[in-house]
């Protein structure tokens, strides 16, 4: 029998074959099931694809565009995305809210696949072929990434992020800030790559790469500014009314809420857009954001290894404290830090602490959310999150430092 049957290329399709039908089985026998009302049941139950449907709606019922006719929290990019799938599904056959469901999760399954190929090729590149193999497998059966592929489209964002990713560590300074404002633009994220970039890559590097980044963020959003500045400056406000939830900070503030906004109606309403619900902050964002920022810029200052595999774990303590500082969680962001954890450690260590990780974001949300929002199990969720972000920053700042008695030479 040949040796080559065993290969890495052989063993990657063997990968891609389980990866494609097990999604593809399960979209074909547990699809977007709609209960009497026109709610999404089974796999979407605990998700946002409803929310997304209900803002689509809104052009239908208005004959008007999001940042045009009313605000969003959301980016241009999906939202843009996301009416005009909810225009061409309700102009076609069959169901309507079925047909929006199937298209948004099929794109998502386009999405992590892409993500797939990006996590083998990174693992790849930083470690050798053997292990960007392993690193693929592992990132093929996170439950994370099946989930989130029927709840939200948090898969769509991670796909930016780690192409943006991937073309730092190939050296691409323009693309890769082409991929960053596309993942910007979708949900604001992935931008905290830019840190990383600053840190551990040339100037002028970080610069092309800056420049590109703002350009194409700008690009899409000064011909919002000038065509309907009142509802793109409700839309980017939009999140600064937000109270804190599902953080540390909420207990603090006493609010048990999710982070979902009000009434389809109010969007309407630019006013509404930065209407605070919930107590307000006991300790100012601005207070903290200074406090932040200069525990951010204490790492940033630090000599660091010159790796690739440092420059990832810089990436991933920027979204530690960021997470950290942020006054809100959402456990589909999970789809974005569990990759870094899991190629800075590619390992048992990894996957032990993605599913830890995990459980602790879903006890949270489904299990105890939709027991009552006063729930006194959130009293140990936030808290035990809390010290695991800390606990990884201080693992991810053990990849970044300088190996004892070598002398670390920074980027010009």
């Amino acid at each position: 029998m040949s040796d080559s049957i065993s290969t890495p290329l052989r063993e990657f399709r063997v990968l891609l074959l389980i990866w494609f039908g097990l999604r593809v089985l399960v979209l074909m026998t547990h699809g977007p099931i709609l209960d009497p009302d026109g709610y999404p049941m089974g796999l979407l139950t605990f998700g946002e694809l409803i929310n997304f449907l209900r803002l689509a709606e809104i052009t239908e019922f208005t004959g008007t565009w999001p940042y045009f006719g009313y605000w969003v929290e959301y980016p241009p990019l999906f939202i843009f995305v996301n009416t005009a799938i909810h225009q061409l599904t309700a102009a076609g056959p069959g169901a309507v809210e079925q047909n929006y469901y199937y298209t948004l999760i099929l794109i998502s399954f386009a999405a992590d696949f892409g993500n797939l190929i990006l996590m083998r090729k990174i693992g790849t590149h930083i470690y050798g072929e053997a292990r960007g193999l392993n690193l693929a497998w592992i990132y093929a059966f996170l439950p994370t990434a099946f989930i989130f592929m029927w709840w939200n489209f948090e898969l769509w964002t991670t796909f930016f992020m780690l192409l943006g990713l991937w073309l730092v560590l190939s050296q691409k300074d323009i693309s890769s800030g082409v991929a960053t404002a596309a993942g910007f633009l979708t949900k604001i994220f992935p931008v905290m790559l830019a840190p990383a970039v600053w840190k551990f890559r040339e100037r002028a590097f970080a610069i092309r790469y800056t420049v590109a980044l703002a350009g194409v963020a700008l690009a899409a959003y000064l011909p919002l500014l000038v065509l309907s500045p009142q509802f793109t400056l409700a839309s980017l406000q939009s999140q600064l009314g937000k109270s804190s939830w599902q953080t540390v900070w909420a207990l603090m503030d006493g609010n048990f809420i999710t982070g979902n906004f009000g009434g389809l109606s109010d969007r309407l309403d630019p006013a509404l857009a930065t209407l605070q619900v919930g107590n307000p902050a006991v300790i100012p964002s601005g207070i903290t954001f200074i406090v932040f920022v200069g525990i951010g810029l204490v790492f940033f200052l630090q000599p660091m290894r010159q790796s690739d595999r440092a420059l990832v774990a810089f990436f991933g303590i920027t979204w530690c404290v960021f997470l950290l500082w942020s006054k809100g969680w959402s456990p589909q962001w999970m789809a974005m830090l569990l990759p870094l954890v899991l190629i800075v450690f590619p390992d048992r260590q990894g996957v032990l602490w993605v599913l830890v990780f995990a459980a602790i974001s879903f006890l949270e949300w489904p299990i105890l959310f939709t027991r009552g929002m006063e729930n006194p199990g959130l009293y140990l969720t936030a808290p035990l999150r809390t010290v695991f972000l800390v606990v990884l920053i201080a693992m991810f700042y053990q990849q970044c430092r300088p190996l004892a008695g070598r002398v670390t030479t920074q980027p010009a």
